[in-house]
């Protein structure tokens, strides 16, 4: 299959999820490489209500294979409503660490910790981020394509301890602390 149509495909996909997207916004690598995507869109959707959440999802990153053959898109789902300079920043954010795995030959993948992807945005204290299979209530997951997978990783920011804790404890103590002290992963902190 061709990538424009993988990611038309994938778009759909997004459309049935999700309904229509609030806005999206395009970026473009500055360093040109066969082996970076050469475009990310980071779409966005609002939901509102008592407890609203802004969903941001990648569309480009499953051009090109990361080191393990595997193709994903990215999502970060932040509990609040979120306008202006807050939504350029997130989406400013994700599109960047979607070339982190290109730039720096490795492969993302379920249950991963990643340190010092810089500042980010509306997060205090968190420099790291969390691969969860899935922390929204709808779980959804993987993007089946024919027979193709395309894997949809959940990212959600941790702070300064969260970080320490699973790089000294691992992944269950964090799940744990999580649970047992009531946190929301969703919600900024």
């Amino acid at each position: 299959m061709k990538v424009e149509d993988q990611l038309r495909f994938i778009y759909f996909e997004y459309l049935q999820r999700y309904g229509k997207p609030k806005g999206y916004f395009t970026y473009k690598p500055e360093c040109k490489s066969e082996e970076l995507p050469s475009e990310i869109l980071v779409l966005y959707w609002q939901a509102t209500g008592s407890n609203p959440k802004t969903h941001f999802t990648t569309l480009g990153m499953s051009s090109k294979p990361m080191e393990d053959g595997q193709i994903a898109e990215l999502r970060l789902s932040v509990r609040g409503l979120f306008t202006g300079d807050d939504i350029i920043a997130f989406t400013r954010f994700l599109a960047n660490f979607t070339m982190y795995p290109f730039l720096h030959d490795f492969s993302v993948d379920w249950w991963n910790i990643i340190v010092d992807v810089g500042q980010v945005p509306v997060y205090p204290n968190s420099s790291a981020l969390f691969v969860h299979p899935e922390p929204s209530e709808k779980g959804n997951g993987d993007i089946a394509m024919g027979d193709q997978t395309i894997k949809l990783f959940n990212v959600v920011p941790l702070t300064a301890e969260e970080s320490d804790m699973v790089q000294e404890q691992g992944v269950v103590q964090l799940l744990d602390y999580l649970e047992q002290n009531e946190i929301d992963m969703l919600q900024v902190r």
